[in-house]
């Protein structure tokens, strides 16, 4: 990483959002206009990001990135070793190139941000499927103390546990 990149790293490391898109902006020399129509965004919405009013989701901010020729960990803050783009190349099977090909063309992004968007979407569905299951275990653990607690209770006091259907039945 040269000396201006590093330096760009470690300042957008201690600003606000508002703050690092702000001082991106001007360092790559572009007016809210520029960078709103290169992101393929709004004036509006960009200049609710430099005011600090709300913050891009993900889709956006790769957008912005792009735009301003940086990575989304500086754009957003992260450290400076999170901050520096590692080089991959991947042997992707043609058939399917062409298909993130095509859909980057459709949504007018390059194939890069296309590529990046498709693996964050699947971390965040693994998180949420994660989340899901620790849920779903949660319960049935709670429902599995009560079964216990049930146990208990008809264990010392015999008959007192009645189920639905056997309240309604001695209530006829």
């Amino acid at each position: 990483m040269n000396d201006m990149a590093q330096k760009r790293t470690m300042q957008a490391q201690n600003d606000t959002f508002a703050d690092r898109l702000k001082n991106l902006r001007a360092q790559a020399g572009l007016s809210q206009d520029e960078l709103a129509d290169r992101a393929e965004i709004s004036k509006t919405i960009l200049s609710r990001y430099e005011r600090g009013v709300s913050e891009p989701k993900r889709s956006t901010m790769l957008k912005l990135a792009e735009a301003l020729d940086c990575s989304t960990e500086l754009l957003s803050g992260m450290g400076l070793e999170d901050a520096m783009r590692v080089p991959v190349a991947l042997q992707v099977p043609k058939r399917l190139y062409d298909r993130i090909k095509r859909e980057a063309d459709q949504q007018e992004v390059s194939v890069e941000t296309k590529i990046f968007g498709l693996i964050d979407a699947a971390y965040t569905a693994r998180d949420e499927q994660a989340e899901s299951i620790a849920q779903a275990r949660t319960v049935i653990e709670g429902a599995l103390t009560v079964m216990e607690v049930l146990k208990e209770i008809e264990k010392d006091h015999p008959g007192s546990i009645k189920t639905a259907r056997e309240r309604q039945e001695s209530n006829r």
